[in-house]
């Protein structure tokens, strides 16, 4: 503002300085030109003086009409007002023709103004309907600008302004050598506000988490919703390990106060992840990647804690990464199988189903367990791709084995939230269907309680579709998050899996305990559904099932996961008796 008063300043004495010595300059020729007239100055006729002088009294005004607009047209109308006036008074006085011509040239001349001072108008109303016109662009690009780097629903910058700040704070740390700290905030219990009052509410939760964290936001500090329920950090101006400590408790302290969404009240805890730069990582990918890694061993170790990434949480992201790199083609090199557990009845141990459980053994890095493989494929999308061929090489295999059992046999499949996402995904499980001959009804979909429960309608719309198709829907886990006892009367839900914790809480005696295993066998019965204990592992567990009338037992102590050709012997060493699902 200051920079544009002094420069406002210098422009208005400008114009003085310039309107002062044009008609300075203008009066003086005025006056020459009379000398001129009444003495002809024979010695400088070559010249024409009188031309020259009006020429010259033409070009100032014209000069005046260009550089000072408004005041200056009116300026040079006056002085060319004079010079008519002084020419029309020497034609009067000398009763002569000769200042004629500088008569009609002054008339002309004040025409010729006019003209330029409208054109002058026209050009200037061009030229600030340009400049209102690019200051709208201007304020329209810095609007969308402010979209494409801002999250909605908190107001907070969006990962995409993040990474694009993290490029050049790389940049500019590696040329002056100076360290910062990423972090990766996830709410630990969002889950059960979404579940229990819907997205608004969870929303509302969003906003009050980004209101709290940008209370507490420091001025190089740049704090981001990634989307969904996880945070970004960026921290600059914290020099040692113990202030970098103090900043994420002052991070933690913001969720000591418990959230009030629709009257109900809900302690919000943080699972948080940090990685420092260079020690971490050098590139924005490799710190995000550790941080995430970070924050995902926070969540293991129980949530609501703060994990700094180290060399152990490094080799999780390098055999990660390893990981992902053999799973590509992995199936096209059939290094898949599937290997099939027993079902048994509750009431007399006779094998009513299999449940398929996918397996890799990678050519590169041997057997990989299904907790790192299957999480790897979900994120790559590979699980697609895989998925359907579990489903198709399932139904094949149970063709095979009922051929070799007498009574109708079950087979259970996984599937996961990326599959139940997929608006085609029924559609191809149908054709699987009709392509293998297979009876939907013979073939239960489990699904955990998170994925049943998620908010993203695609998910209960797929599920509801796959009951008509025909099959039973079973629900794994059941016990461990929140569940919504709506959203499971509303999807008819055929069989509850008790999640195996409960079960190995069996041996403790926990009264608490036993007495949730009894609530769920009695919720399923009201339900008019089936009840199935996953993970029995021993006989004092089996015991306390069956008193308590489990439908269904699945685990070690009964049988392994067994291959088809162990799967085909079980059954023709074993009889079973008829069960109805």
């Amino acid at each position: 503002m200051l920079r544009q008063s002094v420069r406002e300043e210098i422009t208005t004495k400008m114009s003085h300085i310039v309107l002062i010595t044009s008609i300075f300059l203008y009066s003086f020729l005025g006056i020459l030109l009379i000398i001129s007239t009444r003495d002809p100055l024979d010695h400088l006729e070559l010249f024409n003086l009188p031309g020259v002088i009006t020429a010259l009294q033409m070009l100032i005004s014209v000069y005046l009409v260009l550089q000072l607009k408004k005041l200056g047209l009116k300026t040079a109308l006056f002085l060319n007002f004079c010079s008519i006036l002084s020419a029309a008074f020497f034609t009067i006085t000398t009763r002569t023709i000769e200042a004629l011509p500088g008569l009609f040239i002054y008339t002309s001349l004040g025409s010729i103004l006019l003209l330029i001072d409208r054109y002058q108008c026209q050009v200037r109303t061009y030229l600030r309907e340009i400049e209102e016109h690019r200051k709208l662009l201007e304020k329209k690009e810095e609007h969308l600008l402010r979209l494409a780097y801002t999250d909605s629903l908190t107001s907070l910058p969006n990962r995409d302004y993040f990474q694009e700040k993290l490029e050049k704070k790389l940049a500019s740390s590696s040329e002056h050598l100076s360290s910062f700290w990423v972090a990766i905030l996830d709410l630990d219990t969002f889950k059960n506000v979404n579940d229990s009052l819907g997205h608004e509410a969870g929303d509302k939760i969003l906003k009050e988490t980004g209101r709290r964290l940008s209370s507490i936001r420091r001025e190089q500090t740049i704090i981001a919703r990634a989307g969904g329920d996880e945070f970004l950090f960026m921290v600059s101006d914290t020099k040692t390990e113990q202030e970098m400590k103090e900043y994420l408790k002052e991070i933690q302290g913001v969720f000591l106060t418990p959230m009030t969404v629709e009257g109900r009240s809900f302690q919000i805890a943080a699972s948080i992840g940090v990685a420092v730069y260079p020690a971490d990582g050098i590139t924005g990918l490799e710190l995000l990647k550790n941080a995430d890694m970070a924050m995902y061993e926070s969540k293991y170790l129980g949530k609501n804690t703060v994990t700094l990434c180290d060399a152990s949480i490094k080799e999780k992201v390098r055999r990660s990464t390893t990981l992902l790199f053999h799973l590509q083609g992995a199936l096209e090199r059939k290094e898949f199988h599937l290997v099939y557990q027993p079902q048994l009845s509750g009431r007399n141990h006779h094998i009513i189903a299999f449940e398929a459980l996918l397996r890799w053994t990678s050519s590169e890095t041997g057997p990989v367990s299904p907790g790192e493989f299957i999480p790897l494929a979900e994120k790559s999308g590979l699980i697609h791709e895989l998925g359907l061929w579990v489903f198709q090489k399932a139904c094949q295999d149970q063709r095979t084995m009922q051929k070799h059992h007498p009574y109708p046999l079950y087979l259970s499949i996984n599937l996961s939230l990326q599959q139940l996402l997929d608006p085609t995904f029924c559609e191809k499980v149908k054709n699987i269907l009709y392509e293998e001959s297979a009876d939907a009804s013979r073939i239960v979909l489990e699904v955990t309680e998170s994925v049943a429960f998620h908010h993203d309608s695609r998910v209960i719309d797929n599920l509801m579709l796959l009951k008509r198709l025909g099959f039973l829907v079973a629900l794994d886990d059941f016990g461990k998050d929140y569940s919504s006892l709506g959203r499971i009367t509303y999807l008819h839900v055929d069989i509850l899996k008790i999640d195996m914790d409960f079960i190995r809480r069996i041996d403790e005696g926990n009264q608490k305990d036993l007495a949730i295993i009894r609530s769920i066998i009695q919720l399923s019965r009201n339900l008019g559904a089936k009840v199935l204990a996953e993970g029995v592992e021993n006989e004092a567990q089996r015991n306390f099932l069956q008193a308590e009338g489990c439908d269904y037992l699945q685990g070690y102590f009964f049988h392994k996961g067994l291959s088809l050709n162990d799967a085909l012997d079980l059954l023709k060493n074993t009889s079973s008796s008829e069960a109805a699902v």
